[in-house]
């Protein structure tokens, strides 16, 4: 199934059920007087019933002729109603055309069932699925600790998700998954790029698969679910937020960067689709996946996006002044979201702090140095340098280090919520610690520097 197809269907679909400003108003007020109509019939109906109850309570008989009269109202009722729920349906096509495609699509479908074109129906179903291959993977990963991420992850999610998965992602699911040594037994496998926090392979020669285990995703933001772990739909939206924040300010926007945008931007606007987002919670998990995102760029340097960088926000501010663009694209639902959310981040002091925590420790290095400054590099090789469990000589540097430097607890929600999870899961070790144990630990003490 290519990626625009079903676009190019629903467009089609679109312009097809659009109607004027008159047809509209027409079609409202014949909606109206079907409502009025069928409340009619409804109290009619109601006194029929009475009459009825009061005549069998005496012992009365009733006419046939009450009989043949209330069949055809009753008929006529039903008819009214579909009537009505058809002109609903067309109502609601149009008002999504523009708003949200994936809506319009959504209320099509409604539509081709009450006039009995299943078969329409059928030809819009995209059933995205994963094959036999893909779902061997998912399940030997998942066992490791891991869980899709990305498209994949709305794959496993949505079985008429839009587009198939370009790769497949995964994350862990808790702080074990220190070493990713274990790949090397695995069969099929060829490994383009590895380290302890990234990997980056082929399986069975076509599919692309990453796995970032730097990243964590917390217990309350994934469940199992027939046996396959799915993600919360509020970390779909954040991370999928990140990105477009992230890409709309790259240095260069070249024309695999823009179709990654318009992806992204699709993606979002089935998410909303098909799911309510409240703007309180999904602020909440950005600042979690902003969190899990900085393990990764500790490890592997990606351009960023900073909330507090006016450069930077200028750009995303020029994008979704662009209305025009998301009225073409019929998308104008993602525009008023992702500007609500642009708006309150901007004000939020928790995700302001954060941005600047983030920023010294991981793209200054600050975490990484102070490892460095503690450590004895005369018995620690160079390549343990770029581990994500980092080694001390004794126990008792180990111990000397994370007295003064590491924390148990923090005041800040969300960075609280990972130590938590973090001292949980992560392995126990005498002779070094966790490097994202520190980023916490160092992102607490810059939050609260003021």
């Amino acid at each position: 199934m290519k990626n625009n197809s079903i676009l190019e269907k629903v467009n089609k679909i679109v312009k097809e059920n659009n109607f004027d400003r008159k047809t509209i108003i027409k079609l409202s007020i014949l909606i109206l007087v079907s409502i009025l109509t069928f409340f009619a019939f409804l109290f009619l109906l109601n006194i029929l019933a009475e009459v009825i109850y009061i005549a069998n309570y005496r012992g009365l008989k009733l006419s046939k002729k009450w009989i043949f009269f209330l069949m055809p109202i009753t008929c006529l009722k039903l008819l009214i109603y579909y009537l009505i729920f058809r002109l609903v349906a067309k109502v609601k096509i149009h008002q999504y055309s523009n708003s949200n495609i994936f809506k319009a699509l959504k209320w099509y479908k409604i539509y081709c069932f009450i006039t009995f074109k299943f078969k329409k129906i059928n030809e819009l179903d995209s059933k995205n699925s994963f094959d036999e291959d893909e779902v061997n993977i998912i399940k030997v990963f998942s066992n490791k600790g891991l869980i899709p991420l990305g498209s994949a992850s709305f794959v496993m999610k949505y079985k008429n998700f839009w587009r198939k998965n370009n790769n497949i992602d995964f994350v862990s699911t808790d702080f074990s998954n220190i070493s990713n040594d274990w790949i090397k037994d695995l069969s099929d496998i060829e490994i383009l790029h590895t380290n302890s926090a990234a990997v980056r392979l082929i399986y069975k020669s076509k599919y692309k698969i990453e796995i970032m285990n730097s990243k964590v995703i917390l217990p309350q933001y994934w469940k199992y679910k027939n046996g396959k772990k799915i993600i919360n739909k509020y970390w779909l939206f954040g991370i999928k937020l990140q990105q477009l924040f992230r890409l709309l300010t790259s240095e260069n926007l070249t024309s695999g960067i823009s179709k990654k945008i318009s992806d992204i931007e699709y993606d979002i606007a089935f998410l909303l689709a098909n799911e309510k987002i409240s703007m309180k919670k999904a602020i909440d998990v950005f600042k979690h996946s902003i969190i899990s995102n900085s393990f990764f760029y500790n490890f592997v340097a990606l351009s960023k996006f900073d909330i507090r960088d006016e450069i930077q926000c200028e750009k995303v501010k020029k994008y979704l002044d662009n209305f025009e663009y998301f009225n073409d694209k019929r998308i104008l639902q993602v525009l008023f979201v992702v500007r609500e959310m642009f708006k309150k981040l901007k004000i939020d002091e928790d995700a302001q702090k954060l941005y600047k925590a983030i920023d010294t420790i991981i793209y200054k290095e600050q975490a990484n140095k102070k490892y460095v400054q503690y450590a004895n590099l005369d018995i620690i090789k160079d390549d343990e340098l770029i581990l994500m469990f980092k080694k001390f000589g004794t126990k008792l540097e180990t111990n000397s280090f994370s007295k003064n430097n590491l924390i148990t607890e923090s005041k800040q929600k969300q960075i609280n919520n990972f130590l938590r999870w973090l001292l949980k899961t992560s392995p126990k070790s005498d002779n070094g610690f966790d490097i994202r144990y520190l980023i916490l630990s160092e992102m607490d003490r810059i939050y609260y520097e003021g």
